[in-house]
């Protein structure tokens, strides 16, 4: 990993693992409130 967790590069990679997570979230949402009918 060439980037320190303590400097913007760690910053850069939460930010970047939050939105994958939040976009994997929202797509299990959205098949299970249309699968779920």
């Amino acid at each position: 990993m060439p980037f320190s967790f303590t400097g913007f590069g760690g910053v850069g990679i939460l930010v970047l693992v939050g939105l994958a997570v939040l976009l994997q979230v929202g797509r299990w949402i959205n098949e299970r409130l249309h699968h779920g009918r």
